[in-house]
């Protein structure tokens, strides 16, 4: 099943696997629609649950959190209410090759989890965690999502900030 833009995702299959190409995600480009297409969807929901974005959904309806109303980018330009920015794209693309490459930053339910045992001398082993290193790996998402949110994971919402332009 293909993604819908609006419903499973920002991107498609296809932008993503030209976005691989151009950049050199060479693995990206090697997965299946399937492995791509479930990439895009996790990637989808880390950003959705995240990021707090700036401006308001255009429909109680919508499934996603984006399209938004009352939104400018980081130059200050209006961002169209039925638009997906270039810079949502980007962080899409960048998080799916993140999520690929290194599993999901986001799973702090990993920290204290058995990796491994041994029953002769008793030897537990735990998964590691490291949320500074994981908090670095999302840079790129970050910075190419500059000015469409008000907060990142792991950060409180700036104050005297209004959620829509005046």
């Amino acid at each position: 099943m293909a993604i819908t833009v609006g419903t499973d995702g920002y991107v498609t299959e296809t932008e993503l696997a030209a976005y691989a190409g151009e950049v050199g995600f060479t693995a990206i480009a090697a997965l299946t629609p399937t492995e791509q297409e479930n990439l895009i969807k996790r990637a989808t929901r880390i950003l959705d649950s995240g990021y707090t974005f700036k401006g308001v959904i255009t429909s109680e309806a919508q499934l996603l959190a984006w399209p938004r109303a009352g939104v400018e980018d980081k130059e200050g330009r209006t961002i169209a209410s039925d638009a997906y920015p270039p810079g949502l794209k980007i962080a899409s693309y960048e998080l799916c090759e993140i999520l690929r490459a290194n599993g999901d930053p986001f799973a702090a339910e990993a920290e204290g989890k058995v990796k491994s045992t041994k029953a002769g001398s008793v030897s537990v082993t735990f998964v590691d965690s490291n949320v500074a290193s994981d908090k670095a790996k999302l840079k790129p998402v970050t910075r190419a999502l500059a000015g469409l949110y008000l907060r990142a994971p792991g950060r409180s919402l700036p104050r005297n900030r209004p959620l829509l332009k005046a």
